[in-house]
């Protein structure tokens, strides 16, 4: 907003100055709020992606070391789409039935690129949110425990909906003396006082 710096009327000064110095005022505490409230962030979005990423290689029983093969382009755009076009669904199962069609016509080499797909994401999470998700100062690892306790988190809650009981049971699958123990709940996104 432009406002003359001198009026052409002197008694109008002060006003004006005083008008001036209210309107900067305002812009300045508009773009600070609009700062704090829309900043946006990836990670959790991504978090997301990882666990139905790793919940469909899961399903699709692809095993953490998919057999090697060439993984084209065309593939690796297409598992990106079908996993785009999952994260908004309600179907828990969008992703595996996606998949699942694809490796009918693909075979093994979906799990390679899906594999591959993975690993981008836990090394993104690694990268760049590890603070935010995890904890500053955390020990834990999207490489060393994210796989571990998403997998074992998605095994026990076929069966079990209650959120101390889902813990205990990631715990036993993963080893109680595991150190991934302590990453359970900032992984699977479950209040602290679980764990």
């Amino acid at each position: 907003m432009l406002i003359p710096e001198v009026w052409e009327e002197p008694h109008l000064q002060p006003i004006m100055e005083e008008f001036k110095a209210s309107v900067h005022r305002a812009q300045t505490t508009f773009i600070k709020q609009t700062l704090n409230s829309t900043e946006i962030t990836v990670c959790p979005m991504m978090q997301e992606v990882l666990t139905l990423v790793t919940k469909a290689r899961i399903a699709l029983d692809c095993g953490s070391v998919a057999p090697s093969g060439p993984v084209g382009e065309e593939l690796q755009e297409e598992i990106l789409e079908a996993t785009r076009s999952c994260v908004e669904s309600e179907d828990d199962h969008c992703l595996v039935e996606k998949l699942a069609n694809l490796m009918k016509s693909e075979g093994g080499v979906v799990c390679s690129a899906l594999l591959e797909v993975e690993n981008g994401l836990k090394t993104a999470l690694d990268m760049f949110c590890h603070e935010e998700l995890l904890g500053a100062g955390s020990s834990c690892s999207w490489w060393s425990c994210g796989t571990k306790v998403l997998s074992a988190g998605a095994t026990c809650a076929i069966d079990i909906a209650d959120p101390l009981a889902l813990v205990g049971c990631v715990k036993e699958v993963i080893g109680a003396g595991s150190q991934c123990v302590p990453c359970i709940c900032s992984i699977l996104h479950i209040s602290s006082k679980w764990c």
